[in-house]
């Protein structure tokens, strides 16, 4: 007689079954990848992915964002080479990964997750069964990977036969969180493409290291200066440039498409232990709060926390080798050896362009953190005598001099007292029979030369270049904490530098189209160049404020690295190609521009 199970045996038995985790679906094909492998791109959602770039596309163009949307069905099938997307399971991701071969192109197989595997295969031209088509294939549970290249398909067979190691072991988990935070995202595996070029990389280096060691003998001589310390700094750059690739085990990239722009985020990991893991440990993050206290309204906006001893020590041993004097440099080693005694922290600087008439185009503003500001005001009054004599070399020794000019006190701004430094260049008319130089650096730095204001401020030294004391003035509101960069009065660029990692190294915001547009007026105001440009056409590349951002940072045994891309920014770029496309499409009157030959730009 067949007996039921007690009430109290069908409720353990029922909380059995609670706590047994059902055999789930493999969320990435990584573990049947092999670890040969060197790119892996993972296109989150990819419906969804479409429907946010046809609504960032329409925002910035709405025809454009129609066409999109017509054409994004069809062209998003055709990345798997799919385009009905037979088979294919919508809700979930697409993978592709690249192999490099020792002859011919690399190889790609394609991993996308299954709805119906055979209808998949059909649409893919193998039949129901698969095979005899254009694409190899092979299953990994829900996934099916496919490829052209037949000998890709065997590596993966073999992985997923449990041979060799998988792609997902390189992968760590920071990479993978980031590629989950991301819409599109890559990882190259660095390690495996130096392994597999590495006769060609040694090579080249070879060879690259030959023509450095020969470039002093090519160049041209310089009276006053030898050069080879110079590219001695080539060859040194080179040499860590190349360690650092060699050190480089894998770098991720990750994209998201937000309502209000783009962020890309990268990863770069390096081997532990290694020369530039040591390096990025001398260098660690910090808060880089300083960029808040300069001015607003400026093109570009940069912040640096950096060993700035260590890039010092370089600097110095590089321009006191370069000069032949003996007596000049022994003098110039006594400035660089009281000048590394001091103690910087980080510095903010800005840069923009006045296309005002007269003074000068280029504006500056720079903060930097010291320990003793007023030793390094009576250090700074030593540099004019100390550079003396080889000012002359600014131009390469090709008809032009250059003279250092040091006022102290010469401006009171309230309690504070400046420096004025001028640096004026003077052109041999024989060098520029035309003038061109010479009404350049007029335009760029103002008839008078490049001058600098000098304020030192407790912990701190504010200097501005061009701009006269206006901008020293303003400069010193936002310095001495009696105006800031934040929601309230500078929303734009609050908004750009809170985007930013929290602890950086490096921080850049910078405004390309109005820089564009800056540029375009300053040309058509100089005369220098016949453009035709319409002037409405200029007015529309920018049109609003707005800013990108750029934030780097190190980390142990890595590298991160955060831009921010607000639509304004993409609606001025797109713009920006549209010009470029109109001027370089026949849009030229005969004679040069439209109006006939010889007619006047338009001013902008």
């Amino acid at each position: 007689m067949l007996r039921l199970p007690s009430r109290a045996a069908l409720l353990a038995a029922l909380l059995l079954a609670a706590t047994l985790k059902p055999a789930t679906a493999a969320e990435n094909p990584l573990e049947a990848l092999p670890q040969s492998a060197v790119l892996a791109i993972r296109i989150q959602k990819p419906d969804t992915l479409t429907d946010k770039i046809g609504k960032l596309v329409t925002k910035i163009d709405s025809e454009l964002g129609k066409e999109y949307s017509q054409q994004a069905p069809l062209a998003k099938g055709m990345i798997i080479s799919n385009p009905s997307l037979a088979g294919v399971d919508r809700r979930r991701d697409w993978w592709i990964a690249v192999f490099l071969r020792e002859q011919g192109d690399p190889a790609t197989v394609f991993a996308v997750p299954v709805a119906d595997r055979d209808q998949m295969k059909e649409a893919l031209g193998g039949g129901e069964q698969g095979g005899g088509g254009r694409f190899q294939f092979t299953d990994y549970d829900n996934w099916l990977l496919y490829s052209e290249d037949a000998g890709a398909i065997s590596e993966i067979r073999a992985r997923v036969a449990g041979r060799g190691d998988s792609l997902k072991a390189t992968v760590k988990e920071k990479s993978l969180e980031m590629m989950d935070d991301s819409d599109v995202s890559l990882f190259v595996n660095v390690k495996s493409i130096t392994g597999h070029y590495k006769i060609e990389l040694d090579a080249a280096v070879e060879e690259i290291e030959a023509t450095l060691d020969q470039l002093p003998e090519m160049s041209p001589q310089v009276e006053g200066l030898d050069l080879e310390p110079v590219f001695q700094m080539y060859g040194e750059m080179f040499r860590n440039l190349v360690q650092g690739i060699r050190d480089s085990e894998a770098v991720t990239v990750g994209i998201s498409v937000q309502s209000r722009g783009v962020v890309i985020e990268e990863l770069l990991s390096v081997k532990g232990g290694s020369a530039t893991a040591e390096l990025f440990h001398r260098n660690p993050p910090r808060k880089l709060d300083l960029i808040r206290q300069l001015p607003p309204d400026q093109l570009m906006y940069m912040a640096l926390g950096a060993d700035m001893q260590g890039m010092m020590g370089w600097a110095s041993q590089l321009t006191t080798a370069m000069v032949q004097d003996e007596t000049k440099r022994t003098q110039l080693q006594q400035y660089f050896d009281e000048l590394s005694l001091m103690k910087f922290g980080a510095t903010a600087s800005t840069f923009s362009l006045s296309t005002k008439a007269g003074g000068g185009a280029i504006r500056t503003s720079q903060l930097a953190e010291i320990e003793e500001p007023q030793k390094m005001r009576d250090l700074t009054r030593k540099m004019p005598e100390a550079l003396a004599g080889i000012g002359s070399v600014a131009g390469g020794g090709q008809g032009v001099e250059q003279e250092i000019k040091l006022e102290t006190d010469v401006e009171e701004y309230d309690s504070h007292k400046a420096d004025l430094m001028t640096v004026r260049q003077t052109i041999d008319p024989q060098a520029d029979p035309l003038g061109i130089a010479r009404g350049m650096s007029e335009m760029l730095l103002g008839p008078e030369g490049s001058q600098t204001r000098l304020v030192y401020l407790d912990k701190l030294m504010v200097q501005t270049t061009g701009g006269g004391k206006p901008a020293m003035t303003e400069a010193l509101k936002f310095a001495e904490g009696k105006a800031t960069l934040d929601r309230q009065s500078a929303p734009e660029i609050d908004s750009t530098i809170r985007r930013a990692l929290d602890e950086s190294n490096l921080i850049v915001l910078f405004d390309v189209p109005k820089l564009v547009t800056d540029l375009f007026k300053l040309v058509s105001q100089s005369g220098q160049l016949p453009l035709a440009v319409d002037p409405a056409d200029i007015r529309k590349i920018s049109s609003g404020k707005s800013w990108m951002g750029f934030s780097l940072a190190t980390e142990q045994a890595g590298l991160r690295a955060k831009t921010w891309v607000p639509v304004e920014q993409i609606e001025g770029l797109y713009e920006i190609g549209k010009l470029v496309q109109k001027l370089t499409g026949g849009m030229m009157g005969p004679g040069g521009g439209p109006g006939g030959p010889g007619a006047a730009p338009p001013q902008l």
